[in-house]
């Protein structure tokens, strides 16, 4: 039950009278909104991460399996897409060693909802290529220690989603 009412926390779902627990009808605004908490810690994240990158190779090494692995998925695979996803992102979070922020970025779901924009929106998941890119990206960046190219790349990171999103919501998908 404990999984219901985090999905009811979330906004996944809704709890309906004498008909009890629904799929809720997602607006862009909600989904924006998760996204922007999202892309907040991940850029917060950054210098922490760069930092903590030499103390934990096992998450860096990990980050760039899994970047690997989604380079290699096929083009409607998109809960491997968000598993992959949610792995890489969290590891970028666990890498600040900072356990209140990693409770909060696993609550919001925004890794979800990104691939969810994706997948309402018909794109093949080879579109994103240039984001798969990027994730080998960031492992270099922790590697290395270059915290401006990370910082980068991270806002880089969520401009495709926006764009996606605004042009979501501008087509007859959200009515």
């Amino acid at each position: 039950m404990s999984a219901i009412n985090r999905l009811i926390a979330q906004g996944l779902a809704t709890e309906v009278p004498r008909r009890g627990v629904i799929v809720a009808h997602l607006r862009p605004n909600q989904i924006r909104n998760s996204i922007d908490v999202r892309r907040m810690m991940e850029t917060f994240a950054v210098p922490y991460a760069i930092k903590n990158a030499i103390y934990f190779p096992d998450l860096v090494d990990e980050m760039e399996d899994l970047a690997n692995q989604l380079q290699k998925l096929s083009a409607t695979a998109y809960h491997q897409v968000t598993v992959l996803e949610n792995q890489f992102h969290t590891n970028l979070i666990k890498l600040t060693n900072n356990s209140q922020l990693l409770r909060l970025y696993e609550a919001n779901w925004g890794v979800g909802f990104a691939t969810y924009t994706y997948l309402i929106s018909n794109s093949p998941i080879r579109r994103y290529h240039e984001s798969c890119q990027e994730h080998l990206e960031y492992v270099e960046c922790l590697r290395t220690g270059d915290e401006d190219r990370l910082r980068n790349l991270v806002e880089r990171h969520f401009d495709f989603i926006y764009s996606m999103l605004d042009l979501l919501s501008h087509s007859s998908i959200f009515e």
